[in-house]
C-alpha cells in the first residue's frame, strides 16, 4: 500500500511540473538520476507530452542494471 501512496505522490508531481511548464513555455525536461525524478519525468511525458532525457550517475550505473530495459535488447 505504501507504493501506491509514492506513485500517487509522484503523479501529483508530474501534473504539476507538467502544468508549471506548459505556462512557461518550456519544451522539455531533463532529470538527474534514475530514481524518482525519472518516474516523474515519465509520468509527465505521459501525462502533458513534454519529452524528457536522463542522466545516469554513480550508483545508478551499477545496482540493478539488470533491471533496466535497454533499447535494442532482446
Amino acid at each position: 500500500m505504501k507504493a501506491v501512496g509514492y506513485h500517487l505522490y509522484y503523479f501529483g508531481q508530474a501534473v504539476t511540473v507538467g502544468e508549471w511548464m506548459r505556462r512557461a513555455a518550456l519544451g522539455h525536461l531533463h532529470v538527474h538520476f534514475a530514481n524518482a525524478a525519472s518516474t516523474v519525468a515519465r509520468l509527465l511525458h505521459r501525462t502533458h507530452g513534454f519529452p524528457y532525457s536522463i542522466t545516469v550517475h554513480g550508483p545508478d550505473e551499477f545496482y540493478d542494471v539488470g533491471l533496466l530495459p535497454f533499447a535494442g535488447e532482446d
